[in-house]
């Protein structure tokens, strides 16, 4: 991802909002499927307290999109920040692709990227 420019802060923190929201919705899908498998097991030891943590994820995942788009819209676009080496230190390609504002394909599981 050479060639990244000056990116107005506001930009930035809109693309990382997306991706808190998408995060955020992620670990929904999660804390849902383990408390039904959780059920379905009858309740297990600790159960309760893993599915509170996954409800902890998810509000404060879906928390931290809110405050940081919220940021977002009271910036106007005369303030930038160099996004270079920010990109460069996220390790997953598809994720790093998105905060650059860069088109990316949907990475499937298991694919090398995916991990």
């Amino acid at each position: 991802m050479s060639g990244l420019q000056a990116t107005p802060l506001r930009l930035v923190l809109e693309r990382l909002a997306v991706q808190l929201d998408r995060l955020a919705a992620m670990s929904g899908e999660i804390e849902e499927a383990v408390g039904h498998d959780i059920a379905a097991a009858g309740g297990r030891s600790g159960g309760g307290e893993i599915l509170q943590s996954l409800d902890d994820l998810v509000q404060s995942l879906a928390g931290l999109s809110a405050y940081v788009g919220r940021l977002g819209q009271d910036m106007g676009l005369e303030l930038e920040v160099n996004i270079h080496d920010a990109v460069a230190a996220v390790r997953q390609r598809s994720l790093a692709t998105a905060l650059a504002g860069q088109e990316c394909e949907k990475v499937e599981s298991g694919s090398a990227d995916f991990f």
